[in-house]
């Protein structure tokens, strides 16, 4: 099979993270009550609650069947993020893994700021040169 004619070798990733500028990011904080079925099998199963993160994001059991989650959803815009928060927690009620959830925080960021917060936009101005 043949290369195609505008195959690059190099990828430019300065235009990379310019085209990724335009995203942005919605960090969601949530109290979630977890079912008595679910704690119940975390219990029984020698389980941590760390193992609900695929389903809850990130999770710190408060006790009383509470849990405080983090999670970072990526859309167009606020309204959009929520509509997908609220699918997302909506699946794990009919999934009987929470009862209910009760959104705390929300925080906005672009992408440029999210690598500023991690310190990475400088290593990318290097590596693109």
């Amino acid at each position: 099979m043949g290369v195609p004619k505008n195959f690059q070798k190099t990828v430019n990733l300065n235009k990379r993270v310019e085209a990724l500028n335009d995203l942005t990011f919605y960090f969601f904080e949530y109290e979630v009550k977890l079912t008595t079925k679910i704690i119940n099998e975390v219990y029984d199963n020698n389980k941590s609650f760390d193992d609900l993160e695929q389903f809850l994001g990130e999770i710190k059991f408060l006790g009383n069947k509470k849990a405080l989650c983090k999670n970072r959803i990526s859309a167009l815009d606020s309204e959009q993020a929520v509509v997908k928060l609220k699918e997302w927690l909506n699946k794990a009620i009919e999934s009987e893994i929470i009862e209910s959830f009760i959104v705390k925080d929300v925080v906005e960021k672009t992408f440029a700021e999210e690598l500023d917060d991690k310190n990475l936009t400088e290593l990318l101005k290097i590596k693109g040169e």
